[in-house]
């Protein structure tokens, strides 16, 4: 991904009179965290080297009194049909929803309330909207072969405060890409230039000692460096540039399978610059994706309470399901987070242009797990899991907890051996019976009699 954040060459083209700050505008003041804040011993950004590595600046929001964010997503729907040589275009069919969408998750992550802006002329929008998303593309304006670009919040930039929170993303014809729903590569573009504007930097940008760049992460390889632990990548974080460098997604731009949202690492980075959302609540099922589904992706789970469920029981396909949340850890293979995917996709032997896969931020809990039909390798956590073993030879590890293993099927069709303390091997009477490895776990469920452990 080609992305020109921060840089001042557009500068003069995107001022406008009369589109300046005003008593009444909505605009935010935008804010960052000072040197001594970042060096402090006790500042949330001191130690962790992945919050210094995607640090920019961030919205100053009153707290607890408002917690609101206004953005509008601009093209032809507007009275304005340019923007000072810009040309509004009309992206495709159904992104705008799209894009809403993922606002509204948003507001399920951070603690910030996204609201549409309804204005209809770019003055009145740009005094209302603190985030302005806008599409145009090569021909119509001066792009300069990037996919987008975005201005972070700082408000002395370059001594131009009106430039703060702007995003121009090119929805032109030059990259030969139809696709824009999330999960695509066009859609981790939108992704990637909201959280510029929101305050986060590259991974391979350095602007001091204060903000430096990912453990080992080159300045001057950004778009094959990985990093020290391989955390510069999807699904961990959409901020960087090495989008077909990671095992895990399409090596093809035309494939599907990259973050539909924010990774682990840059969740960390936005609750500590904005705060924890309370709002994903209830008991939650998560779906893994199939490759006969027609939109799939990654995507990282926030999720705050009730009693929750990751699915693979559509699969055919051998799972890895690993119900163990992001610590984001210095030093840490991936910074410490888990990936629940296919073991193709986990061996880095997936072919094809589909993938997919869910990783869990930091601090959440996920109790449930339910296997597909494949041979499946079940990980549970801390909390006291359930864990279903749908069919095929499973290894399931219930970690810390009480854990308690279902078997859709009757006691009497098992031989049960304890191999050790921890180890219980379960073997389906009959020739080629499928066997189910259980450690760490206390209880097995069976549809007529449980059996302790």
């Amino acid at each position: 991904m080609k992305c020109k954040s921060c840089k001042n060459k557009l500068i003069n083209k995107l001022k406008k009179d009369g589109m300046k700050n005003n008593e009444k505008s909505k605009r935010l003041e935008s804010n960052y965290p000072t040197v001594e804040e970042v060096n402090s011993n006790n500042g949330p950004f001191s130690k962790n080297v992945y919050a210094k590595g995607l640090l920019g600046y961030g919205w100053k929001l009153s707290i607890p009194n408002d917690r609101k964010l206004y953005y509008s997503i601009n093209y032809n729907n507007l009275t304005d049909t340019s923007y000072d040589g810009y040309e509004f275009i009309t992206p495709k069919n159904g992104l705008k929803d799209d894009i809403i969408n993922f606002f509204n998750d948003l507001s399920k992550i951070i603690n910030i309330e996204f609201i549409e802006s309804q204005a209809e002329t770019l003055n009145d929008l740009y005094n209302e909207a603190t985030l302005l998303i806008s599409f145009s593309d090569d021909s119509k304006s001066d792009l300069d072969g990037s996919y987008g670009y975005a201005y972070l919040p700082l408000a002395n930039q370059l001594n131009s405060p009106d430039l703060v929170g702007i995003v121009w993303i090119n929805h032109g014809s030059k990259f030969k890409l139809e696709d824009w729903s999330p999960g695509s590569y066009n859609w981790i573009t939108i992704v990637h230039e909201v959280g510029h504007a929101l305050g986060l930097k590259h991974p391979h940008d350095s602007y001091s000692d204060y903000y430096p760049t990912f453990p080992e992460v080159s300045e001057y390889n950004p778009y094959a460096d990985l990093g020290k632990n391989k955390e510069n990548m999807h699904p961990l974080t959409v901020m960087g540039y090495t989008d077909l460098e990671s095992p895990y997604v399409p090596k093809n731009k035309n494939g599907s399978g990259w973050c539909k949202g924010f990774g682990t690492i840059d969740i960390y980075v936005l609750q500590l610059l904005y705060g924890k959302s309370d709002k994903n609540t209830g008991d939650t099922i998560y779906t893994i994706p199939t490759l006969n589904d027609d939109s799939i992706f990654w995507e990282a789970i926030w999720d705050t309470s009730g009693n929750d469920t990751i699915t693979g029981e559509n699969h055919t396909d051998a799972l890895v399901i690993d119900l163990r949340s992001a610590t984001i850890k210095n030093n840490k293979k991936f910074a410490g987070s888990k990936l629940t995917t296919s073991k193709k996709i986990l061996n880095e032997s997936q072919t094809g242009n589909k993938f997919f896969g869910f990783t869990i931020a930091k601090s959440v809990n996920i109790e449930n797990a339910i296997g597909g039909n494949g041979n499946d390798k079940i990980l549970g956590n801390k909390s006291n899991n359930q864990i279903t073993s749908t069919a095929g030879n499973d290894l399931i590890n219930g970690f810390k907890g009480y854990d308690t293993v279902i078997i859709n099927d009757i006691f009497d069709n098992f031989i049960i051996r304890k191999k050790s303390k921890k180890l219980t091997v379960l073997k389906r009477r009959g020739k080629g019976g499928r066997r189910v490895k259980i450690k760490n776990c206390e209880k097995i469920i069976f549809t007529d009699r449980e059996y302790i452990i």
